[in-house]
């Protein structure tokens, strides 16, 4: 595209780096922004909606997976066995539902991938942004949107030097928001690629203050010919830290097929954006790639701004170490001057991949299955430190029994008990309590008080997709209480079985007690009568009456 891509391929290095070739040198590779713009205040910006049109087939956006792993659906082989730590009843909702208003809805492109970050503006006042491929939409607590929102390419990116691959036109999906509790800054993401996948980008806007609604500082972040995958981004006392899963992809120009090579997951951080006047770059610190036992990593991500993480951030990944679809550990990393270290595995109780890492959601009034993205954690990995204990939360979809392909939600909460790694286990369960209602897509946090909320998406052979919450009180409760519905579905999607990839629970930093969670549905058939691939998105709230509010 032009650009002035400052990260070459080099033999025996997969960058050349300004020192050493990674896990050669100590202090990683350096990927440094080619371009740089900045906004005007989002408040002022015209409606910029999505560029779909009625009649329009829908983008698909292609199912992020590690190649060979995953792609069942489910079954009931490898002998009798039931989740070891599966939850079949559950206890008394101590929790209550608050404010429930509609989000974004279909944008063209397929699936949304919702998310959400909650924050404070400079008057005091919880701000709600959400992004969605390929657009975002920024509320308030009540549901009143409060920008125009609309495309991301066409808002916040079109400010790019028209060189840059982050430019108006290439909007690539994957996108993620988070609140900067540290700093007061908002961070809106997305990637950028072009259509042989030989330039490949992420794309960082950081807004100029605590409003969502004022200007942005936009940068372009170039990979090469590297696609970084599944990006997502964590919030830690030294600074952001990044993840994705890179592939080198290949389009054959006169057949259209593609070959893709998974190259491992990269981790990288970059400094504090705590500018008084904003740099015209920023620079990544990476490690290597090259390991594809790491893959779908996730790097923990800061709740709680009253005792910032010392040292450098972790990441995590589950293992399927038992067969190409089960396993019974979780891997530990922390990323240190750009090297990947492995710190442990946490042993936890055996899981089996929803759907084989697959498609099995079954929806009312169709064959229609959904896909389950079963072969990964989910976003986010929530960390707080509690003073005397830091603890981290974090979920996957998991098949319940060898006796149906029915899934249920693993969840994990590590805490800094083990005298030997940072993090072990101190608690786990599989939340499926009933027989028939397959669980999946979820997202949990914990507030301040250490109470944790959980979103996830429900759905069964006699229900369309909807949405729900469940939570566990802190020193009361073994497992998860009795769910509450945000949502119920309207229709089932069929023609397609994307859905997600990930949904996300924050908790508003005002009080750090009220989650907030978003997740997708199938809105009903609209336009011709044929098309049952339209989304919608539902934002929701809930919290626990014993939680302080510790602003």
């Amino acid at each position: 595209m032009g650009v002035n891509v400052k990260v070459l391929a080099v033999v025996g290095c997969l960058f050349l780096v300004t020192d050493l070739c990674a896990g050669q040198g100590r202090s990683g590779i350096r990927i440094e922004s080619v371009a740089h713009g900045t906004t005007p205040p989002l408040s002022s910006l015209a409606p910029m909606p999505p560029g779909w049109e009625p009649g329009m087939p829908p983008i698909v956006l292609p199912k992020p997976k590690r190649p060979g792993k995953g792609g069942g659906g489910g079954g009931t082989g490898g002998g009798s066995w039931t989740d070891p730590d599966l939850q079949t009843s559950t206890l008394s909702a101590h929790y209550a539902t608050g404010s429930v208003f509609q989000g974004q809805g279909f944008t063209g492109a397929i699936p949304p991938d919702t998310n959400l970050s909650v924050g404070i503006d400079p008057n005091g006042n919880t701000q709600i942004v959400q992004v969605v491929n390929t657009s975002f939409a920024i509320y308030n607590t009540s549901g009143s949107q409060l920008t125009v929102g609309g495309d991301l390419g066409l808002t916040l990116f079109s400010n790019l030097p028209s060189t840059a691959n982050c430019n108006a036109n290439m909007d690539g999906g994957d996108p993620i928001v988070l609140w900067d509790q540290l700093d007061g800054r908002w961070l809106i993401s997305q990637l950028a690629y072009n259509s042989d996948f030989s330039q490949n980008d992420f794309c960082l806007a950081i807004s100029d203050s605590a409003d969502a609604t004022g200007s942005y500082e936009v940068y372009d972040i170039p990979f090469g010919n590297s696609l970084p995958d599944y990006p997502k981004l964590g919030i830690w006392g030294d600074g952001i830290y990044f993840s994705a899963n890179m592939f080198n992809i290949k389009v054959n120009q006169f057949t259209g097929s593609v070959r893709s090579t998974f190259l491992g997951a990269q981790a990288c951080s970059f400094s504090r954006p705590s500018w008084i006047t904003a740099p015209a770059s920023i620079t990544f610190t990476c490690s290597g790639t090259g390991n594809t036992a790491i893959y779908n990593i996730l790097p923990a991500d800061l709740d709680g701004a009253n005792i910032a993480p010392s040292g450098s951030d972790y990441y995590l990944q589950f293992v399927n170490n038992l067969s190409s679809t089960s396993g019974n550990e979780l891997a530990l990393y922390q990323l240190q001057s750009g090297q990947l270290t492995a710190l442990g595995n946490l042993s936890v109780g055996t899981f089996h991949d929803a759907c084989g890492g697959g498609t099995c959601i079954p929806q009312l009034g169709t064959t229609q299955q959904l896909d389950s993205l079963g072969d990964r954690l989910m976003y986010r990995l929530s960390y707080r430190n509690y003073g005397a204990t830091q603890a981290m939360v974090v979920n996957h979809a998991v098949q319940v029994s060898s006796t149906s392909t029915q899934t249920g939600i693993r969840w994990y909460q590590l805490c800094n008990q083990s005298a030997t790694i940072p993090f072990s286990v101190c608690g786990q369960g599989t939340f499926s309590p009933d027989s028939t209602t397959y669980r999946w897509m979820g997202s949990i946090a914990q507030d301040g008080t250490g109470n944790l909320g959980l979103g996830y998406s429900t759905s069964s052979g006699s229900m369309y997709p909807s949405v729900a919450v469940t939570g566990m009180e802190k020193g009361v409760d073994s497992g998860m209480e009795t769910e509450a519905v945000l949502y119920n579905g309207p229709n089932f999607q069929d023609t397609y079985s994307r859905w997600g990839d990930y949904s996300s629970v924050a908790v508003d930093p005002k009080d750090n007690c009220t989650f907030w969670y978003t997740t997708e549905y199938s809105t009903p058939t609209n336009v011709f009568g044929i098309y049952n691939f339209f989304w919608g998105t539902v934002i929701g709230s809930f919290n626990f009456p014993n939680c302080t509010p510790n602003p």
